[in-house]
């Protein structure tokens, strides 16, 4: 500023040896290009200086002692940013995605989070995708004055969870939420309608339609509904996000696998054939065709019994609920254990292993073995049946049997008959609350002691996994046991 050029190229030079921040050696040079041109030397030594500069670091401005708007100095470094560098934008589906770059003199570094433009120099380069679960490594190069755009093919996430079964007439609501760096071109539902029978019937597409958009968390919600008609009794499909450069990904991914709803209504008649009479034929070999005659709308209620009256003032009975799903699975728990008197037992934790078939209108089935630990002479076995509720009962009963074996003191094992009942309530569709109890019938002895109780909710995070966690109170010999439990079941 005070026109020493002679003394501030000295400074400079200087300074640009020793500086290891390239953001401050190219902002360095920048000012050695202009103390240059101040000495008179030429525009190559002061775009040498800009070269360099840019090198360092390809995003670098004119600072504000240069002049940003320099009518030589600013026209300048855009020529050598051109001829020097290009632009990448690398994307990634992902949000959390870490972009990692390494290659051409630039040693590993982490370019930025999910979707990332930056301005690089010419030459070849290696970017790498990184996420909780998968790494993706892609090898590019960089020309000069270009843009280059990188799809990583890392898929967005998306969260669907379609519903099991659907009764005839209703609606299907399909929810998709999709959380991604950027917006889809196109969201397409293809789906499959079979019969009864599982034969085909048709196939089709629609496309589904966004119905709302969180910036903030980079989720759209895209939705879409089908009809569950009569004559149809399941539904297929899988859905398409397709992304502009025909970046095209598949839910379910796997090619042979697609989401299946079944849908649930009046059954439709059968009509078996007659036997064919006994004709008596020359060519014994020919076959013999019987015709069936259906009778017309008319002609079925011609014959159609009249409805029974219901009297005035009785309301008619309720029509009967369609089937609930079958939950049918396996089941693994662990418990926490506190005992009374910890000299007598050495009790740590309770391990569970279960099979249960259940439904909100179906006969519950189940069987379990509980063992404990360390010391596992403590177990039981039981089994647990319950018929199927009437009507539209939300609470099953079950009724439990089985037989435990402990060891109360060292040396003295016993082993005891168990029974008793259970309750469980479906106050939604996912969510089941169950409580059992039983009683123990002493061995060598007629009397009656109460063996366990226990409570708790489950909860079906998705269609084919599920959580629990309860409390309970076991009774082994003298010593009373509480168990904190967690449980997880896989249906099948």
């Amino acid at each position: 500023e005070q026109a020493r050029y002679g003394e501030a190229i000295k400074a400079l030079s200087s300074a640009i040896r020793e500086l290891e921040d390239p953001k401050q050696r190219a902002e360095a040079c920048l000012y050695l290009g202009g103390s240059k041109r101040g000495t008179g030397e030429s525009n190559d030594k002061v775009r040498e200086q800009f070269q360099k500069a840019i090198r360092h670091n390809p995003d670098q401005e004119l600072p504000p002692r240069l002049g940003r708007d320099h009518p030589i100095f600013a026209e300048l470094i855009e020529e050598v940013r051109k001829e020097l560098t290009g632009e990448l934008t690398v994307v990634s589906l992902l949000p959390e995605t870490e972009i990692w770059i390494e290659g051409n003199e630039v040693d590993r570094k982490m370019l930025g989070i999910g979707t990332v433009k930056r301005r690089l120099l010419t030459g070849d380069y290696i970017v790498e995708g990184i996420d909780a679960e998968q790494s993706q490594r892609e090898t590019i190069r960089i020309e000069s004055n270009r843009h280059k755009v990188l799809n990583l093919g890392m898929p967005p996430t998306v969260k669907h969870d379609p519903p099991p079964r659907i009764s005839v007439g209703e609606r299907i609501p399909l929810t998709l939420d999709l959380i991604s760096t950027k917006s889809p071109q196109q969201v397409k539902i293809y789906y499959k309608t079979y019969s009864r029978d599982k034969n085909e019937l048709e196939q089709n597409n629609q496309e589904m339609r966004l119905w709302g958009q969180q910036s903030a968390s980079s989720t759209w919600t895209y939705k879409v509904d089908l009809p569950a008609q009569n004559h149809v009794g399941s539904i297929e499909y899988y859905i398409e996000i397709e992304y502009d450069n025909h970046l095209v990904f598949r839910y379910p991914r796997a090619k042979n696998h697609n989401y299946q709803i079944s849908i649930f209504g009046e059954e439709l008649p059968t009509i078996s054939p007659p036997d064919p009479p006994n004709v008596e034929s020359e060519n014994e070999s020919e076959p013999e065709s019987s015709r069936i005659r259906i009778p017309t709308d008319s002609e079925r209620n011609e014959n159609k019994p009249e409805p029974e009256k219901v009297p005035q003032g009785v309301p008619p009975d309720d029509p009967p609920s369609p089937p609930s799903t079958i939950y049918q699975g396996i089941w693994t728990s662990i418990s926490s254990i506190s005992t009374d008197n910890a000299s007598t037992l050495d009790l740590d934790y309770m391990f569970r292993l279960a099979y249960l078939r259940e439904g909100k209108n179906r006969s519950t089935l189940g069987a379990q073995l509980n063992f404990f630990y360390p010391d596992l002479t403590n177990m039981s076995a039981m089994v647990q049946w319950g018929p199927r509720p009437p009507g539209k009962t939300k609470a099953t009963f079950t009724l439990l049997g089985g037989i435990a074996a402990y060891e109360d003191s060292p040396g003295s094992t016993h082993t005891t008959p168990i029974f008793g009942g259970g309750v469980k309530l479906y106050p939604r569709d996912r969510i089941v609350i169950d409580a059992t109890g039983s009683i123990q019938l002493r061995q060598g002895s007629d009397t009656m002691d109460l063996y366990h109780y226990e409570a708790g909710i489950r909860f079906y995070i998705t269609r084919r996994l599920s959580l629990r966690a309860g409390y309970g109170q076991l009774y082994l010999g003298d010593e009373d046991v509480s168990t904190i439990q967690v449980g997880f079941g896989y249906n099948f």
